[in-house]
């Protein structure tokens, strides 16, 4: 609902799309993050042993649930099964970091385009030819297609657009061009 409401769609018209109450859109559009249920935390059997796991997470890192939950058995007194410590140390564990940020796009909202010259030559007529391939891609369905060249021009590249764009069949929102220098190559590619 938030992406209708981005795209500048009315909260009438979103209502009639999804089948919902104005006033529920409206208050949906208004509020910040998506509604949620809450309810108080019943509490567990092991909340008044987990400064200990705390501890024992410090002195050892890689401490395994059996063997935590052998020392709070035989230390402390837990009387608790070893998935609920499992599940425990789970949640006190400090969280890996992602070395990269997936990203999701809409339909039609994102076109890729990479320029590149191909790793073969061709031999045409007994000479050797280089080959460059545009390839486009739409992220969201995954679709390519590819439009070839022997040169890296400014026209080779506009007529690669224009391949892509027949065969995509989408105006795109947001051209990505990768590398980055695929828009200078052709103006060095023509200098003397």
């Amino acid at each position: 609902m938030q992406a209708l409401v981005g795209d500048g769609v009315s909260e009438r018209e979103i209502a009639r799309r999804l089948g919902m109450n104005r006033r529920t859109v409206a208050r949906l559009a208004a509020s910040a993050e998506p509604p949620r249920y809450r309810r108080a935390a019943a509490g567990s059997k092991l909340d008044p042993f987990e400064p200990v796991l705390r501890r024992l997470l410090a002195e050892w890192p890689q401490i395994k649930a059996p063997r935590a939950t052998e020392l709070l058995r035989d230390e402390y007194g837990y009387d608790g099964s070893v998935d609920l410590v499992k599940r425990r140390l789970r949640a006190l564990r400090p969280r890996p970091v992602r070395p990269a940020q997936r990203t999701g796009y809409r339909p039609g909202q994102v076109l890729q385009l990479d320029w590149a010259e191909m790793p073969t030559r061709l031999v045409i007529d007994g000479q050797e030819r280089r080959v460059y391939a545009l390839v486009a891609s739409l992220p969201y369905s995954g679709a390519q297609s590819a439009s070839f060249s022997f040169e890296m021009t400014v026209e080779a590249f506009l007529e690669g657009h224009v391949h892509a764009a027949a065969v995509a069949r989408v105006a795109s929102q947001l051209v990505v061009y990768e590398p980055v220098e695929i828009l200078s190559a052709a103006a060095v590619e023509r200098e003397p």
